[in-house]
Parts: structure tokens; C-alpha cells; sequence
């Protein structure tokens, strides 16, 4: 008799698991934007082409959109090889890592989610603005 196939997802889940897919996307440079309250800490290249960036607009509108997000993430955007800025993927904040972010800012993300996580106030919450890269300030 021969051996059985199972994938984990199907184990864990059962047969009706539902699958999402997207076309094949072609991404000439991929960027992490990090996210702490609904603010953007930074975003950091860390594929592809640096020189071809996500579009600002796009990934604020995300960011905005995204009503249901934990206290700290990342989310990931690629720029296509026909110019679209398009969302590849988030993370959730208790489990990325820093892609060169400062590491004041990243420990405020992670103690922010991790709060959130636990049921805690947030020790980094000083009540004050955060000095990110991807604001003009």
C-alpha cells in the first residue's frame, strides 16, 4: 500500500481549509514598513532594488486601512516590475525581525505588542511622539 500524503496545513486544519492565491507578481525590490499604534516607525529596503521604492501614498493608505491591526507589525510591500506598489505580506510584531530598524524603536514595537498580547500596559508607551525615518519631522 502506498504511503500516505498529508500536508500540515490539512492535518491541522481538516479538509476544508480554505487556500488564498494570487496571481504570480513579478517584485523588483521588496520593502518592511513597521507599525506601532497605527504610526509608521520606518521602512527598510531588504530586496531587490533599493533605488525602486513603494509608493508612499499606497503604503499609507494600507496602513490606514487596515482597522483589525495588533499594536505592533510589519507589513511588507513590493514594487512590481510594471511600477504597482501591491502588499505582500504582514507580520505579526511579537515575531519579526529588525531589518536594521533602530533598535529603540524596534524594542518599542515588540513591547507594544507584547502588552497587547498579555493584557498589559505597554512600558514603552511614554505618551510621546516616536521619531521615525519615514515621517519629515
Amino acid at each position: 500500500m502506498p504511503a500516505r500524503r498529508t500536508s500540515s496545513a490539512r492535518a491541522a486544519a481538516g479538509e476544508d481549509f480554505p487556500v488564498i492565491c494570487s496571481e504570480v507578481v513579478d517584485f523588483v525590490s521588496e520593502y518592511r514598513c513597521f507599525v506601532r499604534y497605527g504610526e509608521i516607525l520606518d521602512v527598510r529596503h531588504y530586496r531587490g532594488d533599493w533605488s525602486e521604492a513603494p509608493s508612499r501614498e499606497v503604503v499609507e493608505q494600507a496602513i490606514a486601512a487596515y482597522d483589525s491591526a495588533p499594536a505592533g507589525y510589519a507589513a511588507d510591500f513590493g514594487v512590481t516590475s510594471d511600477g504597482r506598489t501591491l502588499l505582500v505580506e504582514v507580520n505579526d510584531g511579537y515575531s519579526l525581525g529588525p531589518y536594521g530598524l533602530w533598535p529603540e524603536l524596534y524594542a518599542q514595537l515588540l513591547s507594544a505588542r507584547w502588552a497587547q498580547m498579555v493584557g498589559t500596559d505597554d512600558p514603552c508607551d511614554f505618551g510621546l511622539p516616536v521619531p521615525g525615518m519615514w515621517r519629515n519631522t
